[in-house]
């Protein structure tokens, strides 16, 4: 006996009424799901706001500048400069990897740009900490040389 048999029995409604509770079940539930993907489109928003009002801020009153170029020549806003410093890298890596709306053709296309830009990423700070370790031994060297002598 399945389960819609049985609950005709138990609760005494009708085929159609347990339809019409499945298809309103399942409308609540994918009504859910997009308010919560409107949630969390809306928090981005809100904190990209919150990251423009600073940099805005920031800006007005001289606690950072910019030369002709976008790069940071000063900065008394230690927040507001490393804002700036995370917007410009997601702007590069973006542009790097073809991240942008015009280029993307379709949500696979955008996956598998976003796992090529993560592989490359994790390459390139695997190169850059085998680089650090090298100079760091490079140092230690040093330093062992100038206590010998």
């Amino acid at each position: 006996m399945s389960s819609t048999t049985q609950a005709r029995k138990t609760s005494g409604l009708s085929a159609d009424d347990i339809s019409d509770a499945k298809i309103f079940i399942r409308s609540f539930n994918d009504a859910l799901d997009c308010t919560r993907d409107i949630a969390y489109r809306e928090a981005g928003r809100n904190h990209y706001k919150e990251y423009v009002r600073v940099l805005i801020s920031a800006m007005r009153s001289d606690k950072l500048m910019l030369d002709k170029n976008g790069e940071i020549v000063a900065s008394q806003d230690k927040s507001a400069a490393n804002i700036y410093r995370l917007m410009k890298f997601s702007e590069e890596v973006s542009k790097r990897y073809s991240l942008s709306s015009e280029v993307v053709t379709s949500k696979q296309d955008l996956e598998g740009r976003l796992d090529r830009a993560i592989t490359g990423l994790e390459t390139e700070i695997a190169l850059k900490q085998a680089d650090c370790n090298r100079l760091l031994d490079d140092c230690r060297r040093s330093e062992s040389m100038a206590t010998k002598l």
